[in-house]
């Protein structure tokens, strides 16, 4: 089985967005003090690593995380590769994206940003019309290897609202850097958090054979 980890380690100096706290990891109870067990705790913003966004996230009425199955984290998935700054309509509609995969995942050299240990304004991005493309394809989930699918600096936040307004998932914070493009079967398993637009992932993907 070729089984591909897509999801961010994740730990203190771990990058996040530029204005969110970094995640705390703290071990408070300790074996070799005198106490029973080794027991640690975490604190973190839930849009902190590997994330993904609900519709609730800009949307008022948007669906939150008790409004999603398990089973739909589920589903056939297309790897594309892509250089561009933006991720343009032009560019998704020269790739062939099967009538049977419902999330999208884009690999671009936005790896390279997580080596430089601190938050980068300059990343590719999904633009607008890129974003109305994938309504039109029937998209249910969206992945980009950054923090964010959006453009630093749209403060409307448009693409997020046009996806998630169509309850279209965005997954975010993905390690795609060895994988190759092509199809898979992609497990996005969130935690189980009440009422919330937002859960930390452990996503993974299996090679699909052909």
């Amino acid at each position: 089985m070729n089984l591909y980890d897509i999801s961010i380690l994740l730990k203190e100096d771990i990058v996040v967005w530029e204005d969110k706290f970094k995640p705390e990891i703290k071990q408070y109870s300790f074996i070799d003090k005198g106490d029973l067990s080794n027991t640690s705790c975490l604190k973190m913003d839930l849009h902190t690593g590997t994330h993904m966004d609900l519709p609730y996230h800009f949307i008022e009425e948007g669906k939150k995380s008790d409004d999603f199955d398990l089973g739909y984290f589920f589903m056939k998935a297309i790897v594309i590769e892509c250089r561009c700054t933006a991720i343009e309509r032009k560019f998704l509609e020269s790739v062939e994206i099967p009538e049977n995969v419902k999330a999208v995942l884009f690999k671009t050299n936005n790896y390279l940003l997580y080596r430089k240990k601190k938050f980068s304004k300059n990343y590719t991005y999904l633009d607008v019309d890129g974003a109305k493309f994938l309504v039109e394809k029937k998209i249910k989930l969206v992945g980009i290897d950054y923090l964010s699918i959006e453009k630093y600096g749209e403060n409307e936040f448009p693409v997020h609202k046009i996806l998630l307004g169509n309850n279209i998932l965005i997954l975010e914070g993905l390690n795609l850097e060895h994988v190759k493009d092509g199809k898979y079967d992609l497990f996005a398993v969130p935690l189980k958090i009440a009422n919330v637009e937002a859960l930390p992932v452990r996503a993974f993907l299996i090679k699909r054979e052909e």
